[in-house]
């Protein structure tokens, strides 16, 4: 029996921030930039989007009199220090908005991140790694779809330790003090479907 000899795929070229961005003004889907690497992003399910857009229904009704603003999945968010690009789920900004000639924000006060199992790993460490470096960010917020859960990140200021709270009740409300509004859990929730609890199996 004889065996054909494969040999490794070549690792991809490094990629240029310039490069990244140049190639985002005409590309048909959206990429992340990860230092030197381009990763596409894949197709969102309706509940990711359910959850996503729960939250900036419930952001943008509290806000409408404030000179806070709400963004969806298309705005892309800079990390100027650590080289990065990302299209969070949801970000908001409560300052004059810092925005490069591309149309990344630099200075989003609150970020958010609906986990699927494809990307929760990434959201929770390496993307929350970077996002850490935004002086401006006030708050990161993560969000479970397939069981109730919200994780909270806060701070008050650059100088100052995060602090963690988490959710899991529909009944819980919180504030986010960055933004001077309370959340419901219940109305980021609105529309999913409570998950069965797990069935005992038989012994």
């Amino acid at each position: 029996m004889s065996y054909a000899l494969k040999l490794p795929e070549p690792a991809p070229e490094p990629v240029t921030i310039e490069e990244y961005l140049a190639r985002e003004t005409d590309a048909e889907h959206k990429s992340e930039f990860f230092g030197d690497r381009i990763v596409a992003m894949a197709g969102a399910s309706p509940t990711h989007n359910t959850l996503a857009s729960n939250f900036l229904i419930e952001t943008g009704r509290q806000l409408l009199e404030t000179e806070c603003q709400s963004y969806n999945s298309d705005q892309k968010v800079r990390v100027f220090e650590a080289g990065r690009v990302f299209y969070p789920d949801a970000s908001v900004v409560c300052e004059d908005a810092h925005f490069d000639d591309d149309g990344s924000l630099r200075n989003p006060s609150v970020v958010v991140e609906v986990l699927s199992d494809s990307t929760e790993h990434k959201d929770r460490v390496e993307k929350w790694l970077h996002y850490q470096q935004l002086a401006s960010l006030r708050s990161y917020i993560l969000i479970a779809q397939d069981q109730t859960l919200v994780e909270v990140f806060e701070r008050p200021n650059p100088e100052t330790d995060w602090t963690y709270r988490s959710f899991s009740r529909r009944e819980d409300s919180f504030p986010l003090h960055c933004l001077g509004i309370t959340l419901s859990v219940a109305a980021l929730y609105r529309r999913i479907p409570i998950p069965e609890p797990p069935t005992a199996r038989a012994g």
